[in-house]
């Protein structure tokens, strides 16, 4: 049996994945299967396609930054799958905080046997304090623009695909295993957290998780003209920049 969890990431779909392979705890783990490979240097999603479908029983994690310019949805042959999983988180602000967060310090999870990202690590986080720029929303708006486009494609192909949101998987908390939830408050560690609300009206007027639709380029102008979000975010990055000469 081939098992997918499709997501944008961020989305507590490493806690659905791991829930997944509890209950299948003879398939092998594939986690993010494309992630790691790419790490390589030498990325072909159809390649590895081959590779990964050529195994029997697994869970793997597809995530919508693993479909790169040069590939379509169809080269992760999709219909080839016995179960899929989607993961969505709703709220685009909390979700582009958590993005920037994890990426800003290498901590995506609270592994506490992990020096690197264990408590000290989120308690270092925890005492600093960041300005979510511009254009790391508009990286994050993507990636939902192409998970749209790999939730439009199990919809036009009519494969069958079970939905699970944000809020949802924290259900499956009991498999979280060797990670921990980190509770990080972003409205204490974002500096300019105020715009949550703006920003997700925005996303929600170009962005339809039900209807699977997303107008990027509509999206990345109006961000464009919200307050707050380029002049600090600009300066900080050119005196950090001069500082570091």
């Amino acid at each position: 049996m081939k098992i997918a969890v499709v997501s944008t990431g961020r989305s507590r779909c490493t806690l659905l994945a791991k829930y997944l392979h509890a209950i299948h705890p003879d398939f092998e783990f594939c986690k993010e299967f494309y992630t790691e490979a790419s790490r390589d240097g030498d990325y072909d999603v159809i390649k590895l396609t081959t590779e990964l479908l050529s195994k029997e029983d697994f869970v793997v994690k597809i995530m919508a930054g693993n479909l790169i310019e040069g590939y379509s949805v169809s080269d992760f042959k999709l219909e080839e799958y016995d179960e899929i999983y989607l993961a969505e988180r709703h709220d685009f602000f909390e979700q582009a905080c958590s993005w920037y967060i994890a990426r800003t310090y290498g901590a995506y999870h609270l592994w506490p046997d992990l020096p690197a990202s264990g408590p000290e690590k989120f308690d270092i986080i925890r005492r600093h304090r960041s300005n979510l720029p511009l254009q790391k929303i508009k990286d994050y708006a993507k990636y939902v623009d192409t998970y749209l486009k790999m939730k439009q494609y199990l919809v036009d192909h009519g494969l069958e695909f079970t939905l699970y949101t944000y809020e949802s998987i924290k259900q499956f908390d009991e498999y979280q295993d060797t990670i921990r939830d980190s509770n990080l408050n972003y409205s204490e560690l974002i500096t300019n957290y105020q715009l949550k609300e703006e920003v997700n009206n925005l996303f929600n007027k170009y962005f339809s998780y039900e209807n699977m639709t997303g107008d990027l380029e509509s999206f990345n102008r109006e961000l464009e003209n919200v307050a707050g979000l380029r002049s600090l975010g600009s300066f900080a990055n050119k005196m950090t920049s001069l500082w570091n000469k």
